[in-house]
């Protein structure tokens, strides 16, 4: 292999960003996973609901506030109300809808901050991934890796793209 291929693979590991450097122990997991199994049990009546549910009765911002209007027009006016009409239980569930959706904004900011770490670690790891591949490949024989680098290139290496080739015409 020529010194211009071994610098330039070499000058790979130059441009290697580290995005994340940090350290997660088993207990870390463990309590984390804990506190997170915590939020289910200290939220007693979550509930899951079949995917047909989920897409079909989502109250946007305008059925909100129609909500709020309406369930405070029949608090203001009780005589007009019929007694099986649970207007109490509908508050109730307007004041936990404004807990549960501060709760989960809160959520969604740190899953999208776990998955923005989870991308992170794994851009780190392939990056020096791929510079010790390029070391296998260029030492590798040497050192007597020549099987591995084999069986790297044939798990995980890429085989050059062919152009698609042209179907025959037909002179029919």
């Amino acid at each position: 292999m020529t010194n211009k291929i071994v610098r330039k693979r070499f000058a790979a590991m130059s441009e290697q960003k580290n995005r994340i450097s940090m350290v997660i122990t088993e207990q870390d997991e463990r309590d984390v996973i804990h506190s997170i199994q915590q939020i289910t049990e200290r939220l007693r009546g979550l509930v899951s609901l079949p995917p047909s549910q989920r897409r079909n009765k989502r109250m946007g911002p305008t059925e909100e506030g129609r909500a709020r209007t309406i369930i405070r027009t029949l608090q203001q006016n009780p005589t007009m109300v019929p007694a099986d009409l649970d207007v109490a239980g509908a508050v109730a569930d307007m004041d936990a809808l404004d807990r549960i959706v501060r709760i989960d904004d809160e959520l969604q900011r740190v899953a999208q901050l776990v998955k923005d770490t989870r991308a992170a670690l794994g851009m780190d790891v392939m990056d020096v991934v791929s510079v010790g591949y390029a070391l296998s490949k260029t030492f590798g024989a040497k050192r007597g890796l020549g099987a591995l680098v084999q069986e790297l290139g044939a798990r995980f290496g890429r085989g050059r793209k062919r152009k698609p080739q042209p179907a025959p015409e037909s002179n029919e």
